[in-house]
């Protein structure tokens, strides 16, 4: 795979990205890390000040947590998707909190329109006064302003825990030892690692005594906004696949698994906002790379269906998530709540 630099995707984030992805080999990060410790010393003290001292209120209706503990994307996402799936099909109402990224947006509203939104916050959770159904708590491990009733730990298999160390000298939101809190585990990206990396961060997580998932995903076709296609063009072909999401090398990776002959890949900063200028470049690169087809994310496709020409047909990858047990036996997603609904 080819990593791709365009001068609007911000050349130094860019190049900075590409070297921390692939820090744990450097031995500037290594030092970097020992530096900034004096710093992670005052952030723990603030982490464990706000845990003393903040107390969850109960707002009246059920809230289902999904978060992490690891800064970046770990997969949240798809996770609430399937979550607020399961409980349409219930005929439950359903409200997502979330911070308000217009990506994740405008993808919950247009695959689930009757759910509600609200801000992740006391005030936008208090606007729910009285809402008869269930709230979907986006990144909410770390809220601990607000009662949950499911408090769910998303696990990235590729990276579960960084370096060890809180932020700023690692990645860590939190210390590792306060996912005790969690009421259950949900391991994904599993593809990233080998059998012995996952059956060890599985043992890892059992130590806590909770339930452990793993959430694998099936690519199901390629969809674009004027017709699908089936993923049968994509084995030895040459491919143009940009992100602007949390863990973008992972997309990369997923795509990977469907045996292209070449990744031109493009990364963007998270939730980034695209412009004509980006456009172009991207169109520019896929003619001069004379690649076959152009892949992205269903969060970055939302934002540049009304932008893309038609000439140029823009994919996104489109996926089911299956939930597992340890052993591999598929389950339904309400496994996941049905301790809740007791």
């Amino acid at each position: 795979m080819e990593i791709v630099r365009l001068r609007s995707s911000k050349p130094f984030f860019s190049s900075a990205y590409n070297r921390f992805v692939f820090r744990r080999n450097s031995v500037f990060f290594t030092a970097l890390s020992a530096y900034l410790l004096p710093f992670t010393a005052l952030y723990l003290i603030f982490i464990y000040l706000k845990k003393i001292f903040t107390r969850g209120r109960d707002y009246g209706f059920p809230v289902i947590s999904v978060g992490n503990i690891v800064s970046g994307g770990t997969g949240k996402t798809p996770l609430v998707m399937e979550i607020v799936r399961e409980l349409h099909g219930r005929e439950k109402m359903v409200a997502v909190a979330s911070s308000g990224f217009r990506d994740e947006t405008i993808m919950l509203g247009k695959n689930f329109p009757r759910l509600e939104f609200t801000r992740k916050s006391r005030q936008g959770l208090a606007a729910l006064k009285g809402f008869p159904g269930t709230v979907v708590l986006d990144d909410g491990f770390h809220c601990r302003w607000v009662k949950k009733d499911l408090n769910i730990v998303v696990i990235d298999a590729s990276n579960p825990f960084d370096n060890g160390l809180p932020l700023p000298s690692g990645f860590l939101r939190e210390p590792k030892h306060f996912i005790e809190q969690a009421d259950l585990f949900v391991v994904t990206r599993t593809y990233m690692v080998s059998r012995m990396e996952l059956k060890a961060l599985h043992l890892d997580l059992r130590q806590f005594g909770r339930p452990v998932y793993v959430m694998e995903y099936e690519i199901e076709s390629l969809r674009g906004k004027h017709r699908d296609i089936t993923t049968d063009i994509i084995p030895g072909s040459h491919v143009i696949a940009f992100a602007g999401i949390g863990s973008p090398i992972n997309f990369f990776a997923l795509l990977a698994t469907l045996n292209p002959s070449k990744i031109s890949g493009v990364i963007y900063p998270d939730h980034f906002y695209y412009r004509e200028k980006d456009v172009d470049e991207l169109c520019r690169l896929s003619l001069k790379e004379r690649t076959d087809c152009v892949i992205t994310t269903e969060k970055d496709f939302v934002k540049l269906e009304n932008k893309w020409p038609r000439e140029l047909p823009l994919f996104y990858l489109a996926f089911k998530s299956v939930l597992k047990n340890m052993d591999g036996t598929e389950i339904g997603f309400d496994t996941l709540h049905a301790p809740m609904l007791k």
